[in-house]
């Protein structure tokens, strides 16, 4: 009788390969994941916009981040860095910003009226990167094209920002005038630059000639000049807002 002998070792070989192959698979995976969740702490820089000309409503910078990592982060900070050198503080928290893990975040600076020290051109198109202050130490974020330069030792220059209100409004060196006025019974603050330019129209204008900006009594004769055509009784107030009031 001829026995038949059957050889399965080189198929034990190949499902012993592949048993190896998905442990080493799951052994990456559960590195990775413990590594996103409890190691990595990066803030990813999307976008950066700086609002440095707006006409009105004050000066300010928007950025959109990412949390990067499985895990949320506590902000309780965020500064930008011009330069290396200066140093504006964007936010700062009461209660601490929850990132969110893998996921993108809108941050926008509360308007200011201007800064102590540096003016917006010399910072504007200068390297830059975001100091985030965490629960988890401070992360620096910036674009690949702007390699950081942050350095622990450095000598930087703290630059305030400075907030000035009209009547609840946001006031900018380029604001000449608050126009007072009570229109259908509701009472306005119409703000008027140095351009001629208003924030809000009185009767369908929004623009006196600019050679004349400078002189408050021509500004009153030509804002007299356009209610008089529309409702001669309306009454108004200009308060001059020059740049002693920064």
């Amino acid at each position: 009788m001829l026995d038949i002998i059957v050889q399965s070792q080189p198929d034990n070989n190949f499902m012993s390969a592949i048993s190896f192959a998905a442990d080493m698979c799951i052994l990456v995976i559960t590195l990775y994941t413990t590594y996103k969740t409890f190691i990595d702490k990066k803030i990813k820089l999307l976008t950066y916009t700086p609002h440095f000309w707006n006409m009105f409503g004050g000066m300010f910078i928007s950025v959109v981040v990412e949390n990067t990592s499985l895990s949320p982060l506590s902000v309780e900070k965020i500064d930008i860095v011009y330069d290396n050198h200066y140093v504006i503080n964007v936010a700062k928290y009461d209660e601490p910003l929850i990132l969110k893990p893998q996921y993108a975040t809108t941050i926008t600076m509360e308007p200011f009226s201007k800064l102590a020290g540096v003016s917006t051109d010399e910072i504007d198109n200068k390297d830059f990167y975001l100091i985030f202050s965490t629960s988890k130490g401070k992360i620096i974020s910036n674009f690949k094209r702007m390699p950081v330069k942050h350095k622990r030792n450095n000598a930087y220059q703290t630059v305030s920002v400075m907030r000035k209100f009209f009547n609840g409004m946001i006031i900018t060196p380029d604001i000449e005038y608050a126009i007072l006025m009570k229109i259908d019974g509701v009472s306005k603050t119409i703000l008027l630059n140095d351009g001629g330019l208003m924030d809000k129209d009185i009767y369908g204008y929004n623009a006196i000639p600019r050679k004349d900006i400078h002189n408050i009594e021509m500004v009153k004769a030509h804002i007299k000049g356009i209610v008089n055509q529309y409702n001669p009784e309306q009454k108004f107030h200009l308060v001059s807002l020059n740049k002693d009031y920064l």
